[in-house]
C-alpha cells in the first residue's frame, strides 16, 4: 500500500500559508488581499469632485481663497460676480459666510474661463457682492460682461464707499 498513490481526485493539497520554498500564497489569502485593498480604497476619504452644474442652493462654504473665491462643501468654486475683491478680504469674507447657508444667483455666463462658477452670493440677510462693495472691500468689475442694471448698481455702491472713505478708499 505504500507504493499506492493516494487518490486526490484532481486536487493537490497545498499548505494553508506560504510554503517556505515558494512565494506563491494560498489562493484564499490572495483573494482576501485583493478584497481588503478594494475595501480600503473604497472607504479612503477622497476630495469631493466639483459638479458640472450648480443650482441656487443652499450651500455651505468650506473655504475662502485669497482672491475672494468661495469653495463650497460640494467642491465647487464660486467667484463673486461683478466685483474684484481688493486687499485682504479673505478673512472678512470668511467671517461673513461662517456657519451660514449661502444661495447663488447666476447671470448669463455661469462659468469663467478657469471653470469657476460666477454668481451673486446671498446670505440670509444680504447679497455678499453688494456688502463687500458697500464696505469698500471690493471694486466693481466693469470689464466683465454681466447684467447692465446690476453693473450700474455696483458702480453706485463703489462710488458711495469711495465718497464715505470706507475700506480701501480710507487711505486716500
Amino acid at each position: 500500500m505504500r507504493d499506492e498513490k493516494r487518490k486526490t481526485f484532481g486536487f493537490i493539497p497545498r499548505p494553508l500559508f506560504f510554503h517556505p520554498s515558494s512565494f506563491i500564497p494560498h489562493p484564499f489569502f490572495a483573494g482576501l488581499g485583493g478584497l481588503l485593498l478594494t475595501v480600503v480604497l473604497f472607504f479612503w476619504p477622497h476630495p469631493p469632485i466639483p459638479p458640472e452644474t450648480l443650482g441656487p442652493g443652499p450651500y455651505r462654504v468650506a473655504a475662502v481663497e485669497n482672491d475672494g473665491i468661495l469653495q463650497l462643501d460640494n467642491g465647487a468654486k464660486v467667484r463673486l460676480l461683478g466685483i474684484l475683491p481688493a486687499g485682504p478680504t479673505r478673512d472678512a469674507v470668511a467671517a461673513r459666510v461662517a456657519n451660514q447657508p449661502v444661495r447663488l444667483r447666476f447671470d448669463r455666463n455661469r462659468k469663467d474661463p478657469a471653470g469657476r462658477f460666477l454668481a451673486y452670493v446671498y446670505l440670509p440677510d444680504v447679497c455678499l457682492n453688494e456688502d463687500l462693495l458697500q464696505a469698500g472691500a471690493a471694486r466693481a468689475a466693469m470689464d466683465f460682461p454681466f447684467d447692465a442694471r446690476r453693473k450700474q448698481h455696483f458702480l453706485r455702491l463703489e462710488q458711495e464707499a469711495h465718497r464715505a472713505r470706507r475700506g480701501l478708499w480710507s487711505r486716500e
